[in-house]
């Protein structure tokens, strides 16, 4: 269970990194952002 606990937090903080390197407005980014904090939520990884 903290083995898979684990890779989500990696995998979310990859796609965090991926989503500050994209050639997106501030807002957009805040956006996205805000639902991958959402998904992080109901997923209870966070």
């Amino acid at each position: 269970m903290f083995n898979k606990k684990k890779k989500l937090q990696k995998s979310f903080n990859n796609i965090n990194k991926h989503i500050d390197s994209l050639t997106l407005s501030e807002q957009e980014k805040r956006n996205l952002k805000g639902l991958l904090r959402n998904v992080k939520i109901r997923t209870r990884v966070a």
